[in-house]
């Protein structure tokens, strides 16, 4: 289906994506000042076996919380699936035909006929764990947290993604690119086939 409709027609209920990005900022902000603090303890000399083991654990249940915490936003199905920057040309055109049916229940543009939609981390998770343990600052983690971005795929099109870093694995996805359009400059930042 060509791009025939603006997303922002096709789901008016949406927040301006900078209000989405503010709220991501501030996650970062939160969740980097939180590792560091975790980090910094689990390595203080200070500190005795116990304490740094006890650290580690929480520090390592802390990044996954902050890695779907800076893309979520908020918990729920929403903010999760609805409110991402980035979406795939199938989520796309599936909200397109929902829309030119006249379709306005929100719960309708959270499921993809095939077999539902997947908040997909641009940057896999384990690249983010592996730069947020390599972090020597807080400024270090903020960076690395700003790393965490979500691409909204289907569930078949999250299984084909490729190898790669980041965009390339939408490109080098079997059986052909994964379009992806970035919803707040309005173009396709992998070109859709």
């Amino acid at each position: 289906m060509a791009q025939s409709t603006p997303l922002s027609a096709v789901m008016p209920n949406l927040p301006p994506f900078h209000s989405i990005e503010e709220d991501q900022k501030a996650a970062q902000e939160i969740y980097a000042e939180i590792l560091w603090t975790a980090k910094h303890r689990m390595a203080s000399d200070l500190a005795g076996a116990a304490e740094r083991e006890a650290a580690g654990g929480i520090f390592r249940r802390l990044v996954e919380d902050a890695l779907w915490a800076v893309t979520e936003v908020r918990r729920d199905k929403v903010w999760k699936y609805l409110r991402q920057r980035y979406v795939s040309a199938a989520v796309v055109d599936h909200w397109e035909a929902l829309h030119l049916q006249g379709c306005n229940r929100t719960s309708a543009y959270l499921f993809a006929p095939d077999g539902g939609l997947r908040h997909e981390h641009v940057e896999t998770r384990s690249e983010l764990r592996a730069r947020l343990r390599a972090a020597t600052s807080h400024a270090n983690m903020r960076v690395a947290l700003s790393n965490a971005i979500a691409c909204i795929t289907t569930k078949h099109e999250h299984a084909r993604l490729g190898a790669g870093i980041r965009w390339e694995r939408y490109r080098n996805a079997v059986e052909g690119p994964v379009g992806v359009y970035d919803r707040l400059e309005c173009q396709w930042v992998v070109a859709r086939q």
